[in-house]
């Protein structure tokens, strides 16, 4: 016999722990990020000030040091940051997963785009610019009303969020492609002016995206959605749809 699941009951829909990680997560990647593009910064000026002689009082064996020091220090950076990004792309990939099961166990119709593929379209050439966007607008919009969902409008926030997005991915990516295939003084010199000026874009990205999915956890967890999705989902059916 099925067995219904009480409000208090510990529900594996409940988004409230792993949005606080999620959180922490941002901010320690907003930190993290700061310091990445404060390195390059002080790399592009060490550099700079190499080409244009600033250093002829020193030894070849001093100006070594010197570089070999910058070159620690962005290593130690680099690997912080690509582990910060893997972090916050790991849980935030969870995160949207979660919610859009949610989304799709609220009872809501003519959902377009399944739990898997909301987070699968990031790994996806092309799409990846436009159908995530899709998703988590779903996600969004049947948060704040399960009933003819699509007539929710979206806020200025939400395509601040995805612009950004866009911007930091698209320009990250020239960068690698600048410095796999040519690595030379001038194209780091270039990567640390680029980073610090793609840095307030890159705040704001996390700042903004931290708002959303609060808002998206506080409905998503409160009282009134969560009787919804006992009302149409008994225990044993939710934990059928909950395995991968």
């Amino acid at each position: 016999m099925k067995t219904e699941m009480g409000f208090g009951q510990k529900s594996s829909l409940n988004t409230e722990k792993l949005t606080k990680i999620l959180t922490w997560t941002l901010y320690l990647n907003i930190l993290i990020i700061i310091l990445d593009a404060g390195s390059s910064y002080l790399q592009s000026v060490f550099l700079t000030s190499l080409m244009e002689g600033w250093f002829k009082g020193l030894s070849r064996n001093q100006i070594l040091l010197l570089a070999k020091a910058h070159e620690s220090r962005e290593g130690i950076v680099s690997i912080a940051i690509i582990a910060s990004y893997l972090v916050c792309y790991f849980v935030g990939a969870r995160w949207i997963l979660i919610s859009s099961r949610i989304t799709h166990l609220s009872g809501a119709n003519d959902l377009t785009i399944s739990p898997g593929w909301s987070v699968g379209w990031y790994f996806i050439p092309i799409a990846l610019w436009w159908k995530p966007y899709q998703a988590f607008k779903q996600i969004y919009q049947v948060s704040i009303q399960i009933t003819d969902w699509s007539k929710v409008p979206i806020p200025s926030l939400l395509r601040w969020w995805w612009g950004l997005w866009v911007l930091t991915t698209a320009v990250t990516y020239a960068q690698f492609q600048s410095m796999r295939m040519r690595q030379s003084v001038e194209s780091l010199q270039l990567m640390g002016v680029t980073e610090v000026l793609l840095l307030p874009c890159e705040i704001a990205l996390n700042l903004i995206f931290l708002k959303i999915i609060k808002s998206i956890s506080e409905r998503h967890n409160g009282r009134d959605f969560q009787n919804k999705l006992i009302q149409n989902n008994s225990l044993d059916a939710l934990q059928d749809r909950l395995t991968l």
